[in-house]
């Protein structure tokens, strides 16, 4: 598809080259004047059959894991999560024709999330019951290459998606990950020319700005699904900006909003995940006895004993 060359509107701060990619790969027509190498490949790639969007996998990545002061690596040997989460730009064409039942259930499930934890137990522990997308996987160091390996298609056109991005490529650079993306989109720095800002926001700052849903940020699985909403809604955003879009594209937009707000898991709303507190006072309340339970404990063991001594 034929790029076509428009002005960009005004933006405080240089324009990011990411925000170009990203009206290419989801059909956008502003594109800036210029066109980088990486812009030219991305714009030789096929699109979905009747649609302006490419095919592809977008795979946002996020890495919680102290990094090490002496080596500049990051330390994996106590406590760390490695969370990941894909968006299939082929589930479209069957979303935009779903029934209205299945639009909200097709939405729902756009977005394949997992998260990876090793370390101690409690820390493991903790990261489960936070991970609002499924169950996650506790595992060892050396086993994260194979895991991220058995769950990104290895035949398919990649888009690599990160927030911030520094230890989540060091993550890739230290366990000789091969894999080979289009190009790597920092959100973080995409909604810096999309939302016109003069700073860069943190991930939570961003997804209340977009009136994106969110909960438990800083677990890994959560937070590279929340980074592909935000991306999405960036989009959305954007798209106002392009007065060109046809009816079709408009009913893309509006998919694409619908599944980086959709709030539904299994028939309930992950949103609905007991907080923290509310956790550990149902834990408490499991272990902890009333007055009247202790007292009629001591008083069995009462009778035990005298039992014991006739």
């Amino acid at each position: 598809m034929a790029l076509e060359k428009e002005i960009t509107l005004p933006h405080k701060g240089p324009f990011r080259e990411e925000v170009s990619w990203l009206r290419c790969i989801f059909g956008l027509r502003n594109i800036l004047p210029t066109e980088p190498l990486s812009l030219q490949c991305l714009s030789v790639l096929p699109t979905l059959p009747g649609f302006t969007i490419k095919d592809m996998i977008l795979i946002a990545l996020d890495v919680e894991a102290p990094l090490s002061k002496q080596t500049g690596h990051l330390d994996l040997s106590k406590n760390f999560q490695v969370g990941l989460s894909t968006f299939d730009t082929r589930l479209l064409p069957s979303i935009v024709l779903a029934t209205a039942e299945s639009y909200i259930q097709q939405t729902a499930n756009a977005l394949q999330t997992y998260n990876f934890c090793g370390g101690a137990e409690n820390y493991c522990a903790k990261a489960s019951r936070r991970f609002l997308f499924g169950e996650s996987e506790m595992l060892l160091p050396d086993q994260i290459k194979a895991n991220l390996n058995a769950t990104i298609a290895k035949d398919r056109n990649i888009v690599l998606v990160v927030y911030g991005g520094h230890q989540d490529l060091l993550l890739l650079k230290d366990i000789n990950m091969d894999i080979l993306p289009v190009c790597i989109i920092d959100i973080q720095k995409a909604s810096q020319s999309v939302l016109q800002l003069s700073r860069r926001l943190s991930l939570e700052e961003l997804v209340t700005t977009l009136s994106c849903p969110f909960k438990y940020l800083h677990i890994a699985g959560n937070d590279a699904n929340f980074t592909l909403r935000a991306m999405l809604l960036l989009v959305v955003k954007d798209s106002q900006h392009d007065a060109a879009l046809n009816g079709l594209s408009q009913t893309q937009l509006s998919v694409l909003q619908a599944i980086a707000q959709s709030t539904t898991l299994n028939s309930a709303t992950w949103l609905d995940k007991p907080d923290e507190e509310n956790w550990k006072r149902a834990q408490q309340a499991r272990f902890t006895t009333t007055e009247e339970e202790r007292q009629e404990k001591n008083r069995k063991k009462k009778i035990r004993k005298l039992a014991r001594g006739r």
